[in-house]
């Protein structure tokens, strides 16, 4: 079974961790018929030893993903001291032709969708579902192509993109890559596509992975429209984060606003893909205070917005702009993960360790464990976060994340630990690199030569 897959209901992703994940896939393609406990046991955990229990936790996990309870038959049934039917109307999703287009020759899958059609879950979830003004005023044009199907996929693949969590992005790229599908020509896209594997460096894919199928799709957005702000604006990122070509980056930005001064993403990105590396503060949150001006119900823009006063060292003007988006949104993960670091700057431990926690229970379904002893002090509260921290014990070859696992490692108070990841993460090119000299996490180590040389190398030297 492929390693990345996705479950979406009314196109929402659904968290699931793998065993449940693979519970429910083995109900679904067994629908209507008995399974045995054994049986399934079997089948999930093929050579390993588990108790029932565990069974019983993945039905119930899947229960409660579906939107009923512990206990609810609608969708799977318990049949007493025998086992469980899958019971709901189901449809997979067709997987993609991979001979449509020249991009899907070169990049493997990036999800596998498994759709569960539920005729009590038809509605459209509006809480977290946001199409950027942007699209909302392109009317009958359908964003350039002739294709109502392409279109609607396109705008599910945004709203996908705007949530910004792994599962979301792989979800987009399901959604661009389908809009591809049927419509081979249409740019935008291809351009949002590469804005999908951009982001996805910067959560959880190495950037060897996602580096060439960004370019390769930013590249075919520029050859079908070489006016197109939006693929400009992706050749612009993949300077930034990846190449650290900071003039090709500026001169891409630069064209993108010529094509197109109101593209909300081109102010956005150019704020924080740009002007922050290269700690022009004033200039970023200018371009972010335009993107908010442009789309104003965007909940990434106000975070970041947020985020320019954070690196800016304002941590009280941060907050005030995190707690706004969670109020408009209460599970909009990256607000939720911002304001625990600058409770943590203002040595606010408790407030921190409890946006923290709830930031890893909104990206999984994996129990959150309960913080130990008093977290009043940083030593208790480092002690605390390490049970909600856990970056491997040392950093690997093409490995994900190194970059983030400096940033636990600085949080826990282990500088050296730190910087050797920041090594490792610099030979794997990982794109968090960009805010070394303007994250206030790193600033015990800014005097440091190691330290030093690193910002020097990626040119971010503030």
């Amino acid at each position: 079974m492929p390693a990345e897959r996705l479950l979406l209901r009314d196109k929402h992703v659904v968290h699931l961790t793998p065993k449940v994940f693979d519970t429910l896939v083995v109900l679904v393609e067994h629908g209507g018929r008995l399974l045995s406990k054994r049986e399934l046991l079997g089948l999930i955990w093929r050579d390993t030893v588990v108790e029932e229990n565990n069974l019983t936790q993945a039905i119930c996990a899947i229960r409660k993903a579906l939107g009923g309870s512990d206990d609810s038959r609608e969708y799977v049934e318990t049949v007493p001291k025998l086992g469980y039917r899958f019971v709901a109307s189901v449809r997979t999703e067709e997987q993609p032709d991979h001979s449509t287009a020249a991009v899907r020759k070169l990049v493997r899958p990036a999800v596998l969708a498994l759709s569960v059609v539920l005729t009590a879950l038809l509605g459209l979830h509006q809480g977290w579902w946001q199409v950027p003004q942007r699209e909302r005023g392109l009317g009958t044009d359908r964003g350039h192509t002739a294709s109502l199907r392409a279109y609607q996929n396109y705008l599910d693949g945004l709203g996908s993109l705007n949530q910004r969590t792994d599962p979301s992005l792989r979800a987009a790229i399901f959604y661009f890559e389908r809009a591809i599908e049927q419509d081979s020509s249409y740019a935008l896209a291809y351009a949002a596509l590469a804005d999908s594997y951009v982001l996805l460096g910067l959560y959880n894919m190495s950037s060897q992975e996602v580096r060439p199928m960004a370019q390769i799709a930013a590249m075919k957005a520029v050859q079908l429209d070489s006016t197109s702000a939006e693929a400009h604006t992706a050749l612009a990122a993949i300077d930034a984060f990846y190449d650290w070509d900071w003039l090709a980056a500026r001169k891409e930005f630069e064209r993108a606003l010529q094509l197109s001064p109101d593209y909300p993403l081109a102010h956005h990105w150019y704020g924080v893909a740009y002007w922050v590396p290269m700690g022009s503060y004033d200039q970023a949150l200018a371009q972010l205070t335009q993107a908010r001006k442009l789309d104003s119900q965007s909940l990434i823009i106000q975070t970041d917005v947020g985020w320019v006063y954070y690196v800016m060292r304002e941590y009280d003007r941060a907050i005030v702009e995190y707690d706004s988006v969670i109020k408009r949104d209460a599970n909009f993960l990256p607000a939720h993960y911002m304001l625990s670091l600058a409770y943590e700057r203002l040595g606010q431990y408790a407030q921190a360790l409890s946006e923290l926690r709830t930031s890893r229970r909104l990206n999984s379904t994996w129990a959150v464990p309960s913080p130990p002893g008093s977290v009043e002090n940083l030593t208790g509260y480092r002690s605390a976060l390490r049970s909600l921290l856990t970056p491997a014990s040392a950093p690997g070859e093409g490995q994900p994340g190194l970059y983030a696992g400096a940033l636990a490692y600085m949080r826990l108070g282990e500088r050296a630990r730190a910087l050797l990841w920041l090594q490792f993460a610099y030979r794997q090119r990982d794109p968090g690199l960009v805010y070394l000299a303007a994250d206030p996490v790193f600033d015990g180590v800014r005097n440091d030569p190691s330290f030093r040389d690193l910002t020097r190398r990626v040119g971010v030297v503030h």
